[in-house]
C-alpha cells in the first residue's frame, strides 16, 4: 500500500476545493430555504425583509467570503516553487476563481426572488 503524498493532496485541493465549496453552499442554501418555508420564516419580518430572505442572504454572503478566503489561500499556498506544477497552480487558481464567480452569479437570486411559493 502506498500513501498519498502531500503533493497529491494539494493537487486535489487545488482542483476540487472551489467547486466543492460551491456545492456545499448550494446544499446549505437549499436546506435553509426548505426549513424557512416549512416554518413560515417568509411571513416573519426581520427589518425591511423576511427572516427567510435575511438568513438566505447571510448564508450566501458567508459562502462568498469563504470562497474568497479559499481563493486567497490557493493563490498564496500554490505559489511556492516546487510544490506543484505551474499548470496545476494556474488551473487551481482559475477553478477557485470560477467557483467564486459561480457562487456570486448562481445564488444572487436569494436576495431578490420569491422564496416560498
Amino acid at each position: 500500500m502506498s500513501r498519498v503524498s502531500t503533493r497529491g493532496r494539494l493537487a486535489a485541493l487545488l482542483l476540487l476545493g472551489g467547486f466543492t465549496a460551491w456545492s456545499i453552499a448550494f446544499v446549505v442554501l437549499y436546506a435553509v430555504l426548505s426549513v424557512g418555508c416549512a416554518y413560515g420564516w417568509d411571513a416573519m419580518q426581520a427589518g425591511p425583509v423576511s427572516l427567510n430572505r435575511l438568513v438566505l442572504t447571510l448564508v450566501w454572503i458567508g459562502s462568498l467570503v469563504a470562497l474568497a478566503i479559499m481563493l486567497a489561500g490557493v493563490v498564496r499556498g500554490a505559489a511556492g516553487p516546487g510544490r506543484v506544477s505551474r499548470f496545476l497552480r494556474h488551473a487551481g487558481i482559475a477553478l477557485t476563481a470560477l467557483a467564486l464567480a459561480a457562487t456570486a452569479a448562481n445564488f444572487f437570486m436569494v436576495t431578490t426572488m420569491s422564496t416560498c411559493l
